[in-house]
């Protein structure tokens, strides 16, 4: 699993981010390129008992900001 600080520092050397298959990653790993990408998202339950984010939104709020 790759860890926040390895996208961070794939990002910082110019990975092309829309070239990651996403559906290949995991939720853990999905969080940590939203994290890396600077996605401030709910990623668990929140204060309104919303469940957490599924791996499908994750991966189309990534989509969405890789394609901005």
């Amino acid at each position: 699993m790759k860890t926040r600080n390895q996208f961070f520092a794939e990002i910082s050397k110019g990975l092309d981010v829309s070239k990651i298959d996403l559906n290949n990653l995991n939720r853990a790993e999905l969080i940590e390129l939203a994290y890396a990408l600077d996605w401030n998202g709910t990623w668990e339950d929140d204060e309104e008992g919303q469940p957490p984010i599924s791996k499908k939104e994750l991966i189309e709020a990534i989509s969405n900001i890789v394609n901005q």
